[in-house]
């Protein structure tokens, strides 16, 4: 079938604004079958090797004590990152949809020298 039969075809049973498309490769069964069986043999190397991979890291068990060690820093390094430049006190302007801090402070003291040394 040539793709102008195809087209009138299409367009007796659609009736509606279309388009065809067609690719650059031939298709058929046999090729679908061939790429199917070169697929199955790559995901079973891929797990074999996936397995070969965790199997000997996990025999290193000095590795697995410094993986540990990491996570166990970067959990605490998450923790307390945020109070590093921590103050309790804060003066937040409305910008219209947007708030800015306009003065920060441990006391409410040093916020209002902030302010007034600003506005000077």
């Amino acid at each position: 079938m040539t793709r102008a039969q195809a087209q009138a075809k299409i367009r007796k049973l659609i009736k509606e604004a279309f388009y065809l498309r067609a690719g650059e490769e031939i298709s058929g069964p046999e090729r679908r079958a061939k790429v199917a069986a070169r697929l199955q043999q790559i995901r079973e190397t891929r797990e074999f090797l996936d397995a070969e991979i965790h199997r000997r890291l996990n025999e290193l068990n000095w590795w697995r004590e410094m993986i540990s060690q990491k996570t166990d820093l970067w959990k605490e390094q998450r923790k307390i990152e945020g109070w590093e430049h921590y103050e309790r006190f804060e003066v937040v302007q409305s910008r219209g949809i947007f708030n800015e801090i306009i003065a920060t402070g441990d006391t409410w003291e040093e916020v209002v020298r902030k302010l007034e040394g600003a506005r000077k």
